[in-house]
Parts: C-alpha cells; sequence; structure tokens
C-alpha cells in the first residue's frame, strides 16, 4: 500500500470515528463506541462536548493509548476499556471527582503503580483481570473507597501480603478460575472461598517461606540460589546471616557471581 493510500484509509478511519461521535447530543449520559477500531482517543474527542455524560463503552477497539486529561467536562462515573491494547494505566485526573467504576480488562498494562490511581478517592470498582501485571499493588490502600476489585490468577502467590484480598469491604473475583493460588503448594487447587483470612496471615511470603521451610538450611543454599536473582539473595544474606552465597542472573543464566554480605 503507498502512503497516499495509507493516508487515505487513516483518514477515513478517523472521520468515521468523529462521525460516530458526534451523532450523540450533548445531553447524552451514555456512549457506546464498542468495535470501532481507532488506536488513540484525544481530548478533542470528549472534552467540553458533553456535560451529562456519566458512562462510555470503548471496547474491543484497538485503543493503544488515551491522551492525559480526557474527558474533561462530563461527569463520568463508569469507563469500559475491555479487550483493547493499553499497556499503561489512563490518566483520569480531570474526572477524579466523579469516576466510580474502570474496567482495563484484557489489555497489556504491565504496571498501575500508586501515582496511577491514588487521586481516585471515589473508585468503588476497579477491574484489570487479562493484564500481565508484574505485581500486584495493595490497592485499597490507594483506593479508600475500593469495594470490587477483579484481577486474573497467574500467578498468584496465596501468602500474608495477599491478605488485603480478604478484607471484609472487598469483594474480590477473578477473571479465569475458583482457585488462584499458584503457590504455597498446600494453597494449589483450593478454592479461594475456601481460604480464610487465619490461613493467608500464617502462610509466609517469598524468602521467609524459604527460611521457615522445614528442608532450609545453609548447606542447602545449593539448590535454593539457582532460582533466585540477585535482590533476593540479598535478603536472604540479611535475613540468616550467611555470608556468603552463589546466585544465577536471571537474564544470563550462563554467569555466576559471588555475593557477599559485605556488597
Amino acid at each position: 500500500m503507498t502512503m497516499s493510500r495509507l493516508l487515505v484509509v487513516v483518514l477515513i478511519v478517523f472521520s468515521y470515528f468523529i462521525a460516530v461521535v458526534v451523532t450523540y447530543d450533548n445531553s447524552t449520559l451514555y456512549i457506546n463506541l464498542d468495535n470501532q477500531n481507532h488506536p488513540v482517543i484525544r481530548h478533542s474527542y470528549f472534552n467540553d462536548k458533553f456535560p451529562n455524560l456519566a458512562s462510555i463503552s470503548l471496547q474491543s477497539c484497538q485503543i493503544v493509548s488515551i491522551e492525559d486529561g480526557c474527558f474533561s467536562g462530563t461527569k463520568l462515573r463508569n469507563i469500559k476499556l475491555k479487550n483493547n491494547q493499553l499497556t499503561t494505566f489512563p490518566d483520569f485526573r480531570l474526572v477524579n471527582r466523579t469516576l466510580e467504576v474502570i474496567s482495563i480488562i484484557n489489555n497489556k498494562v504491565t504496571e498501575i503503580t500508586s501515582s496511577d490511581i491514588g487521586y481516585l478517592l471515589n473508585l468503588t470498582a476497579l477491574y484489570v483481570g487479562g493484564n500481565p501485571l508484574i505485581r500486584i499493588l495493595e490497592f485499597p490502600k490507594f483506593l479508600p473507597s475500593l469495594v470490587a476489585f477483579g484481577i486474573n490468577t497467574t500467578p498468584l502467590s496465596c501468602c500474608w501480603d495477599k491478605l488485603w484480598l480478604k478484607g471484609d469491604e472487598l469483594s474480590t473475583s477473578f477473571s479465569n478460575s475458583s482457585t488462584p493460588c499458584h503457590e504455597p503448594s498446600a494453597l494449589v487447587g483450593v478454592t479461594w472461598m475456601s481460604i480464610t483470612r487465619e490461613t493467608l496471615s500464617a502462610t509466609p511470603c517469598g524468602i521467609h517461606a524459604i527460611i521457615k521451610s522445614a528442608d532450609f538450611h545453609p548447606r542447602r543454599l545449593s539448590k535454593i540460589h539457582r532460582h533466585m536473582n540477585k535482590e533476593a539473595c540479598t535478603k536472604l544474606v540479611l535475613l540468616t546471616g550467611i555470608t556468603r552465597i552463589d546466585y544465577h542472573n536471571d537474564w544470563q543464566m550462563s554467569r555466576r557471581t559471588t555475593l557477599t554480605a559485605s556488597n
């Protein structure tokens, strides 16, 4: 396809999306633009055009990014962004006083930080299942109004740092399994409903779990360090007082380095 033809196609798609948006008048409460295939959501689409807009659905639109500050001048309470290509959590600062429900299920977001969400003081429901999150933030700590939380399950280490998922005022749902625990082995295959707060609070995490395991002994570190990176080994040194252990670098498995407590 030539550059001129490609430009024409882009303009047609852009014009079609805008044409669909303008079919709604300024009294609109709900907008559904599912399956419109538009990669970038810009300020000009919605800002200061729909003063009564409370809910918008932009599912399966191949969205790659949403410009910071979108949806200004609306009363947005609910936004659905399921099945898109987002890699970062969108900026909703200009609707932080009204926004209550966010769904970004099945995107490509790898991390959600406290600064991404900490301003959403009225958010009651957050659904992030189907995203390759590298860690699970303790969301209620930063979202004081949160009562519903949905997440995918792999991998979920069911130990004391996940106790917040069993909060009395939080309803947690898992997108693809009722038995989400990947570890410890005692909880693999156990339904989430069956796991109590007491069980989670008594189950150590990470390095603590290794140290508390029945077969832990300094002489057996050769079996443990193969699965640990430098950061994990450093924690193990601090927790056990062991002065020297070898570790495998996660990114260069052929390289072997010696870590000492003095490092």
